[in-house]
C-alpha cells in the first residue's frame, strides 16, 4: 500500500495540488509508523507526539528523526518531490525490517 502512495503524492505534485501532496504524505507516514510500531510489536500511540514515542522504540530505521522531519517539511513543497525522500525512508525501514528477520 505504501508504494500507491508514493505513485499519489507524485501525481499530486506534478498537478501541483499542495492539498493532495500534504494529505497524501501525511497518509504514508501513517502507514510508516504503523509498521514501525508493529515490527517492534508495541501499540501504535496515535498521533500525539508520535515521533517521539517512536523514538523510545527498541529499534527504528537509521536516521528516522531527520527523515521524519524532512518529509514533514517537504510535505507542500512544489520544488522538489518529497515522495524521493519518502522512497529513501522506506528503503531504510525496509533495511530496518530486514534486520529484524521480518521481511
Amino acid at each position: 500500500m505504501i508504494h500507491s502512495y508514493e505513485q499519489q503524492i507524485r501525481s499530486a505534485f506534478r498537478r501541483r495540488d499542495r492539498i493532495s501532496l500534504n494529505h497524501r504524505t501525511a497518509a504514508w507516514l501513517a502507514s510508516y509508523f504503523d509498521i514501525l510500531f508493529a515490527a517492534n510489536k508495541r501499540f501504535n500511540p496515535g498521533e500525539k507526539r508520535l515521533l517521539t514515542h517512536a523514538q523510545a522504540l527498541p529499534t527504528v530505521p537509521e536516521r528516522m528523526v531527520a527523515d521524519v522531519e524532512a518529509a514533514c517539511a517537504g510535505a507542500c513543497n512544489l520544488e522538489s518531490c518529497v515522495v524521493d525522500h519518502l522512497e529513501v525512508m522506506r528503503a531504510r525501514l525496509e533495511h530496518n525490517l530486514q534486520g529484524q528477520g521480518l521481511l
